[in-house]
């Protein structure tokens, strides 16, 4: 995937940014519950946006011209995408059982 294509218009990149920015407050914390927490989100807006690739399609116009128009992201499984989300998911869980039933 090319960075130039991680904008804040797509629910996804959000998500990652987000925790990407979790994810990087709680290391000088030491708030390894958070850490999990935003270690998950990340992943999973990672895997998000693999599974929403960019789809352009190519437009006849009625004047000779022909031009490139790209349409919704729809959602497109990938493996990667999967796994990632597989990821996210369980770091996203193990972070909030952390959180809830500290280990003493």
């Amino acid at each position: 995937m090319n960075l130039d294509q991680f904008k804040p218009d797509r629910w996804w990149n959000v998500i990652a940014f987000a925790g990407a920015v979790i994810a990087v407050a709680a290391v000088p914390a030491q708030f390894v519950a958070a850490l999990l927490i935003g270690l998950g989100i990340l992943a999973f807006g990672v895997g998000e946006w693999f599974n929403h690739p960019p789809r352009t399609e190519m437009a006849r116009s009625v004047i000779v011209s022909i031009h490139a128009k790209t349409g919704r992201n729809r959602w497109q499984p990938k493996i990667l995408g999967i796994l990632l989300d597989a990821l996210g998911v369980g770091l996203f869980g193990l972070g909030v059982f952390r959180l809830f039933a500290p280990l003493h």
